[in-house]
Order: C-alpha cells, then structure tokens, then sequence
C-alpha cells in the first residue's frame, strides 16, 4: 500500500490524515473513511433520505450532507462523527453543496426547485429566501477567493453565477455543454471546470471573463463528479457508464494518456489534499484508490453501504490531534 506522507510535528500536536466522508443514497447513511489505513472506521452515521452531496468545511470541523428524499441538509460534528440536532430544511431535492471559503456560509443547489439555498453556519439556520439559478442545479463550487459562487444547470446546459457578497445571482448564465453536472475550481482560481454529462466532455470556464476557453475536452461516458490535484496541474474526472477515470492536463487542455479503468459506475472523486492518492467513490457500494504519481490503481473493492455517490468534496483537511 502507498505509504501517506509523514505527519508533521508541531509544538504540541500531530497533523493526522484526514477523514473521506462517504453518503450512501440507499442506506440513509455516511461512511467515515480513514486516508491513512484506507479503510472505513466506525459505524455508519445516520443521515435524512437519499444523502447525495456532501462538503467538508475547511477547519473540518463541519460535514454537510445533502438528503434528495427529504429535502433536507445534515450537518455532522466531525468531534463526535454524529449528525447535528434535526437536518435542515431547504429546497426541493438537494444535490451539490459547497462551504465558503471562510466557513461563513454553505450553498445548496436544489435540483427539483431550481434555486440555491444559503445557510448561515453561525446560526445553523436558511438565510433569507432562496436563490433562483437555472434548471435542475446540480453541481456547486464557491471560488477560492470567496467572491462567486457557480452552480451547473443540468437541464438548460448553463452555469449561474451567484455574487456572494449580496447573494444575488447574475443575470447572465454561461453557456457549457450538455447536461452540466459536476463542477471545480483550479486552486489558483482562474479556471473552472465542468463535467457535461450528456455529450461526454469537459467545459473550461475563464473566471476573469466569465467566458468559455477553447473546445470542449472528449473524455469517456457520462462524466459526472470531477477534481482537481492541489497542485493544479491535473483534472480528474469520474466516466460514469465507462467505468473509468480521465486524466486531463491544465496546461495543455487535453486529455492524458489511457483512462483508468475502475470497477463500478464512478460517482464522485476527490484527491488527497497531499495529492497522493485519488478517491474514486463507486455507485456498487465501494470506493477505488488510485495512485496520483502512477495512475495506477491500488484497491479498487473498499466497501462502504449501499449506493455511495458523494458529489463535491468529501475529504477533509488533515487535522491536529495531540501527541503521545
């Protein structure tokens, strides 16, 4: 097994490797699963109906949860790895979600009423009225920067563009492929990149100008989650029906070499915030791991519960603990 990175020694603690947390639509639950041993810990923490989304905050000391059935966001203490008091209620069948920058905020795209709910993480409660985005809102990332919110439109081939500072969205929507689902940020926060489903590519969005770079990039089946390493130099992306990874470069827009072939109906993806390692969430019940040096695959049969698909990012940062 590929061994993690050293943990840092400070004055009074250790840096620990993160936690994955894993929602399993069909089992009304999350799985909580350790980078370092790549294994699940625990037992599964009860979530609502259907959980589909899921964001880690980025002290980690926050998961949200997305709950399609029931219309609704858990919030897991990372402390205690137990839900928060009763799921929120926000829009219509809730799917991609994303945590500000700053943790001040969570963004919600509710895919069945067409809007972003906003929900102040000081109070824990829906701030204000919904936003209006565009048809079926499926993916959400916030720019690192904190300033934009972009959210894909499944059903009119669109990314709104949500001004977090007055939470208003634009009136302008950018046009992208079809079926738009998920989205990523480059860490430098120059380019987006989006995950058209239904014509198998990969949009670039120019966050400067709000425009489109270059043609879209052919990739496999049904892309549906998508990543970017930290060092952003490559994107990662989730083929759906080809039960494959693509890998695609930053600088030269096209995709690299073979696609990684996985087992099981890729869903959502995420790195190792120490780019080690690629965690490729499987619709049949398990997660794969790929090496990010070798591309190669190193396990492929994780088990979690039924029908994990963890669209956004579900792993946390590393974390101190105390020595011993």
């Amino acid at each position: 097994m590929y061994q993690l990175l050293a943990a840092f020694v400070w004055s009074s603690n250790v840096r620990a490797a993160p936690f994955a947390y894993i929602p399993n639509r069909s089992a009304h639950t999350v799985s909580v699963f350790d980078t370092a041993t790549n294994a699940v810990v625990g037992n599964p923490i009860p979530v609502g109906q259907h959980p589909t989304g899921v964001a880690v905050s980025r002290d980690g000391k926050r998961v949200y949860v997305t709950n399609q059935l029931d219309n609704t966001v858990s919030i897991i203490d990372t402390a205690t790895q137990t839900a928060l008091g009763s799921p929120l209620q926000v829009g219509g069948q809730p799917f991609g979600v994303a945590v500000h920058p700053a943790g001040t905020y969570v963004y919600v795209a509710n895919n069945g009423s067409g809007t972003v709910s906003v929900i102040d993480t000081q109070t824990q409660t829906i701030l204000g009225e919904s936003l209006p985005v565009g048809r079926a809102p499926t993916g959400v990332v916030v720019h690192p920067a904190g300033a934009y919110v972009y959210v894909t439109n499944s059903a009119d081939d669109t990314v709104s563009i949500i001004d977090t500072a007055t939470h208003t969205v634009q009136d302008r929507r950018i046009q992208v492929g079809r079926g738009p689902f998920g989205i990523a940020v480059h860490p430098d926060g120059r380019h987006l990149y989006v995950a058209n489903r239904m014509d198998d590519t990969v949009s670039v969005i120019a966050t400067a100008t709000h425009e489109i770079v270059g043609q879209p990039i052919p990739v496999q089946n049904r892309p549906f989650g998508i990543t970017v390493h930290p060092t952003g130099s490559y994107v990662y992306v989730a083929n759906n029906a080809s039960r494959s990874v693509s890998v695609i470069g930053t600088t030269s827009r096209t995709e690299i070499g073979s696609p990684i072939p996985v087992v099981e109906a890729p869903a959502g993806i995420a790195v190792h915030p120490d780019g080690s390692q690629i965690y490729v969430v499987q619709m049949r019940d398990s997660v794969a791991v790929i090496d990010a040096q070798t591309n190669l695959l190193q396990d492929a049969t994780i088990q979690v519960e039924n029908v994990p698909i963890a669209l956004g990012q579900f792993i946390g940062p590393a974390v101190r603990v105390p020595n011993r």
